[in-house]
């Protein structure tokens, strides 16, 4: 691992994990920049091994950038602790950033500005938009066992409206001012550093996927509020690059899944309900899998 020097106190951490995001993170680093209408912003770039010159292209276009060189793939949750860790506490905000996202003029303005006037606020989220301008579903409710029964029967995807079968996936589309929520999506989202380090920042039982979901529990646990503001927005591709090892990224999707709802429901008939879904799910993930390594996504 190589840590290039940084001496530069910042007021904002915008921590960004890549692996092979050659194609995402030039944009994503210009947009960066271009919001720059706050003092004191450090970016921080985690690389975890990639293959296509993610790095290079850091290093050669953005000095200003602390990078950080992991010589293997150590996935999302410990690179972004990784990160949060390299920021040295000097950040009053992280900003977590997938590299295909891009911020809007201001956004991250607001984010910073909603959390400086709202002490009870934990964490902040945009608006996530599609790059042709439609809203994506980027906010979620806490998911339960029904949760995962309406997603491996595939009713949340043949009644994406209902309000039993889709109740995960909220509909925010003509939501204009803040709100409280229960879980926006990671990809771009600005926490307290505070409550980062109270609550010991991702757990890394969640390699990839729910890890987000579980931080977000726990923030709500601990008597915190996280608020979703659709006056700053930001454009995400989504999954630039995990679409090409869709195979591996279905496996963990499902057992984070699995171990979620194990960590955090399992008082009770919960432990019975665990036993009961869980050989279900694995079934699916295999299932699905396989379909992805027969197309070639590994």
């Amino acid at each position: 691992m190589n840590i290039k020097p940084n001496q530069i106190a910042s007021r904002v951490a915008v921590l960004i994990v890549t692996y092979n995001s050659a194609s995402d993170i030039h944009a994503c680093l210009e947009a960066e920049h271009g919001s720059k209408d706050i003092e004191g912003v450090r970016v921080f770039v985690v690389d975890n091994a990639s293959s296509d010159g993610t790095g290079d292209i850091v290093a050669r276009e953005f000095p200003e950038v602390r990078l950080i060189w992991n010589r293997e793939n150590i996935y999302y949750a410990k690179a972004c602790n990784q990160g949060a860790e390299a920021a040295d506490g000097d950040a009053k905000y992280l900003l977590l950033l997938n590299p295909d996202v891009c911020l809007h003029e201001s956004t991250l303005k607001l984010l910073a500005e909603y959390l400086d006037r709202n002490e009870g606020v934990a964490a902040v989220a945009p608006k996530l938009v599609w790059p042709d301008g439609k809203v994506q579903r980027s906010v979620r409710r806490s998911p339960t066992y029904a949760t995962l029964w309406c997603e491996l029967l595939g009713l949340s995807r043949l009644f994406p409206r209902h309000p039993a079968f889709a109740r995960w996936r909220m509909d925010l589309d003509n939501v204009h001012d803040a709100v409280d929520v229960e879980q926006p999506m990671a990809s771009c989202l600005l926490i307290r550093r505070a409550g980062w380090d109270a609550l010991g920042g991702f757990d890394e039982r969640f390699p990839m996927f729910f890890n987000d979901v579980d931080l977000c529990y726990r923030v709500r646990e601990a008597g915190w509020r996280i608020v979703y503001l659709p006056n700053a927005v930001a454009t995400h591709r989504l999954g630039g690059s995990t679409r090409r090892v869709m195979a591996k990224m279905v496996w963990f999707s499902h057992l984070g899944f699995l171990r979620y709802l194990r960590k955090h429901y399992s008082s009770g008939f919960g432990i019975l309900k665990w036993v009961l879904v869980a050989p279900v799910a694995i079934l699916a993930a295999v299932v699905r899998s396989m379909y992805w390594l027969a197309r070639g996504r590994i």
